[in-house]
């Protein structure tokens, strides 16, 4: 990952903490740009140069969920030989961690109608 301005990332972060946020509340199909750009408190404007639509922000939340599980996974000390239970441990070890994030984007509600 090219390394990213911090107010770039920041922005990026709030819109993705927003989106999961209104998807626990009132699921995906019901969020509009708008309530994304109110949550977050960000403009239209704002939200474009970052991301095309909503569609492209879920996926980007998708996409920060398996950065970090790449990340942690990579971060295991390594075996001999390797346990294969290890990876599967740290993925649910991330989930558990991350419970609200994985709700909103497995659960019931994360799925568009």
């Amino acid at each position: 990952m090219t390394e990213q301005d911090r107010r770039v990332r920041r922005t990026r972060r709030i819109l993705i903490e927003a989106l999961i946020a209104l998807i626990l509340e009132k699921g995906y199909s019901k969020i509009t740009v708008q309530d994304i750009l109110d949550r977050a408190d960000v403009g239209r404007s704002t939200f474009y140069d970052h991301f095309r639509d909503r569609e492209a922000l879920l996926v980007a939340c998708f996409d920060n969920v398996r950065d970090e599980s790449r990340r942690e996974i990579d971060a295991m000390p390594g075996a001999s030989p390797p346990d294969p239970a290890c990876p599967a441990a740290a993925i649910f070890a991330h989930a558990q961690r991350r419970r609200p994030v994985y709700r909103a984007l497995c659960g019931n509600r994360a799925a568009p109608s």
